[in-house]
């Protein structure tokens, strides 16, 4: 039935917002900044976690706009995010007899990193505490976790920053990476 919603306009226009909130989650996390200022492995696992914790944190914006959708919209990005690790997987070359394993565990990851995270940041006022916590126990970051969880917050607080329409449509622009 999912399919039938895209057909409609208001399908159609979550669909680009999706296809927007995932490019500005990829273009995010995979920023080489990230890495070499935080000392992330640059590594297709580092790079995963960072795009669950982007997606987390973009989910908790979504969340607070209070749209009907809200929880529908968190879905489908979800479901855009994963579709994209199964993708990588294909393109790393990973048979397709070991690609639903590979995808299965990086999903777990993926979900229980970002149900964390999105507990941590949804608190009022989010304890740093807590997320720097989450970020050392799922081995984000060996070294810059304090520098890590700082920018995180900073992200968050740049979409926090952006109007609730804006967000729901996608427009994220506002919301730049924070460089030092």
């Amino acid at each position: 039935m999912q399919w039938l919603t895209r057909w409609t306009s208001a399908g159609r226009a979550r669909e680009r917002a999706a296809g927007r909130h995932d490019a500005w989650v990829m273009k995010t996390a995979l920023d080489p900044v990230l890495f070499e200022r935080f000392g992330l492995p640059d590594q297709f696992e580092a790079r995963a976690q960072m795009v669950s914790l982007l997606t987390a944190i973009l989910a908790v914006r979504i969340a607070k706009t209070g749209a009907t959708d809200a929880r529908t919209r968190i879905e489908r990005l979800n479901q855009r995010i994963l579709d994209g690790f199964d993708a990588a997987f294909r393109e790393k070359g990973v048979g397709d007899h070991s690609i639903a394993r590979k995808v299965r565990g990086l999903a777990a990851h993926h979900t229980g990193l970002g149900k964390a995270v999105f507990a941590a940041l949804l608190k009022e006022p989010c304890d740093f505490m807590d997320l720097q916590s989450i970020l050392e126990r799922n081995g984000v970051s060996k070294t810059g976790e304090d520098g890590l969880a700082k920018h995180l917050l900073a992200l968050r607080d740049g979409l926090d920053s952006i109007p609730d329409a804006a967000v729901l449509v996608g427009n994220l622009d506002r919301a730049a990476p924070v460089r030092a």
